[in-house]
């Protein structure tokens, strides 16, 4: 039996004092001003949630296009490291005759070109001697800016203008090592490639959040590389602008010296929240209205249900065979008064399903333990031994026992599997079970009877319950396909069903049964009383033990259905559940 309180206080509070009529309002009251302050906490969280996600975004925007920068600039590098340490270079470079690298000036040049076609950003090149003298140049020709007497890795310039077209430029210089003696600190030269700037303009495209946003690269001395939203003419610092006014975000890009700068207008951070507030207005004014009609509306025709209710509650304790609670209201109090009818109705329900789960357990464990005796007893159908005996002694006689291992393993997996571990298992243990059980059949019919299995992939991790499939195909082997002319067959398909069941399909090519015995064996399946199967005799031993845990295991969620004709053969076709509950497997 269930048991439900419901404790009042009696209390001093100047609350309890006041009428219902003065509650309500106050409480009304009370209402309305935790609406305003979540209403304004709301808000400012709002506002918070979409500052931090929009600077998050930017820190990772920021950050791809760094990367892709500094990929560009990797690859650069590669070509630096492919024109540079070519033997056309190097042997150029390392002439000292005069007269010898004026006569190999112009295959530098050649090399030089070939190597700007390759790279459409490249728009000229210079080489250095190790003084950093001049070498000679390809294509447009910036004077160097002061370099550091020998350097490792590439160093990047700032912005600067051609003398020639006012294009805006870059350079990168490479130090130039020879590779026979890099370890020893051989230092040949210097080679620069001169670039554009419009070159850096494509991984900063599509790149601003919103319309007044602005993105930019920027040299060491701030002054812009390549812009979205910015003249790339300008300087500019993050300390131009407010921080109140804008959400700033900066990354250093290694190597380069250049910093990466991204300016959201914070105003355009928050449209919707304004959106937000007006409606958000609206609906506080129209739940103020809504609590004003409630509160007038609530103060009246309570009392007297209440009383009634009262009454009942007090009642209901000694007449439990009472009739329900009736109050003639279309409110409030008429909803709770048909919820408490409800709810009394629902006890009753509960009771009786606790009753019955209590029974249903009750003949699980049951069902369990005499399944442990018999597997303790270890009782194993004497007729199937026999012939699996008779069938392993013939061929240990004809094939000199080469296949008795096979056999024998076989049937030792038959015994572990059957008494050993839990009730339930995976689909795919069971397939496991089958097969194994499939070969001895092979070998005890001489290849006569076939035993298939074809189970969807999305089955095999389900839940079932541990030896459902073995007694039916035991029932088709020697019941519909033993006394069959010819070669028979087995087909167990497992499948996927509608609602998370799976369906298995146990069908047979055997002699099949007559609709007379089809129909005493299914009635007999649906009326009868609990037997423990190993104690009925004849044809439906299998089935019963199969019907019976089926329907006991996964109750009314289980389906068996059997169809047979004579000279033909039967099908028996079972669903249920592909997740067993955990109240079950408690068990």
């Amino acid at each position: 039996m269930f048991a439900y309180y419901l404790q009042v206080e009696r209390s001093n509070m100047p609350m309890k004092k006041l009428s219902i009529r003065r509650q309500v309002a106050v409480l009304a009251g009370i209402i309305m001003v935790l609406l305003l302050v979540s209403y304004m906490i709301t808000v400012l969280s709002a506002k918070q949630v979409i500052r931090q996600k929009t600077a998050e975004a930017n820190r990772k925007l920021v950050e791809q296009v760094e990367n892709s920068i500094s990929v560009f600039n990797k690859d650069i590098g590669k070509i630096a490291d492919s024109l540079f340490y070519s033997p056309t270079i190097l042997d150029f470079l390392q002439t000292e005759d005069l007269g010898e690298r004026i006569g190999e000036y112009s295959r530098v040049k050649n090399v030089c070109a070939n190597t700007m076609s390759l790279q459409e950003g490249i728009v000229g090149i210079v080489l250095l001697g190790k003084n950093m003298e001049y070498y000679g140049d390809v294509g447009e020709y910036l004077r160097p800016e002061k370099l550091p007497g020998k350097f490792e890795g590439p160093v990047y310039s700032g912005k600067e203008l051609s003398v020639v077209n006012k294009r805006q430029l870059y350079q990168i210089a490479f130090p130039i090592w020879d590779t026979q003696s890099r370890q020893k600190g051989k230092y040949l030269g210097v080679g620069i490639f001169t670039m554009q700037c419009k070159g850096l303009k494509p991984f900063l495209s599509n790149s601003l959040v919103t319309k007044n946003a602005r993105m930019a690269l920027l040299d060491q001395e701030g002054n812009v590389l390549a812009g979205e939203g910015v003249e790339e003419s300008a300087k500019l610092d993050s300390s131009l602008f407010d921080n109140k006014k804008y959400q700033i975000t900066k990354l250093k890009i290694p190597a380069t010296g250049w910093t990466l700068l991204n300016v959201v207008p914070q105003n355009e951070l928050l449209p919707e929240i304004n959106t937000i507030q007006k409606y958000s207005v609206v609906a506080y004014l129209l739940t103020a209205l809504f609590l004003a009609v409630f509160a007038v509306s609530i103060s009246k025709g309570i009392l007297e249900p209440v009383w009634k209710i009262t009454q009942f509650a007090k009642k209901f304790p000694k007449e439990k065979d009472a009739d329900r609670l009736s109050v003639d209201y279309e409110n409030e109090m008429g909803d709770l008064a048909n919820s408490l009818n409800q709810m009394l109705d629902e006890i009753e329900k509960q009771e009786s399903h606790i009753r019955e789960s209590q029974k249903r357990m009750y003949e699980m464990r049951l069902d369990k333990k005499q399944a442990e005796i018999i597997s303790y007893r270890n009782q194993i159908n004497p007729h199937f031994l026999y012939n699996t005996l008779e069938c392993i002694g013939g061929m240990a006689s004809y094939y000199q026992a080469p296949r008795i291992a096979e056999i024998a393993e076989s049937l030792s997996y038959l015994y572990r599997y059957a008494v050993k571990g839990e009730p339930f298992v995976m689909v795919k243990d069971e397939i496991d079970y089958i097969m194994e059980y499939a070969k001895i059949i092979d070998y005890r019919f001489m290849g006569k009877i076939k035993i298939c299995v074809d189970a969807e992939r999305n089955t095999l991790c389900s839940d079932m319950i541990k030896m459902l499939l073995q007694p039916l195909v035991e029932n088709a082997v020697f019941h519909g396909l033993e006394r069959k002319v010819g070669d028979g067959q087995v087909d167990i398909r497992i499948t996927m069903g509608d609602g998370d069941r799976i369906q298995v399909e146990v069908k047979d090519n055997g002699i099949g049964i007559s609709p007379q015995e089809l129909g005493s064996l299914m009635d007999s399946l649906e009326h009868s009383e609990k037997k423990w199967p190993a104690s009925q005799p004849g044809r439906g031993i299998g089935m019963h033990n199969v019907y019976h845990r089926l329907h006991l295991f996964y109750n009314e969620k289980a389906e068996f259905s059997m169809k047979s004709k004579l000279d033909i053969g039967t099908v028996i076709t079972m669903r249920f559940p592909a997740r067993l509950e955990q109240e079950v497997k408690n068990v």
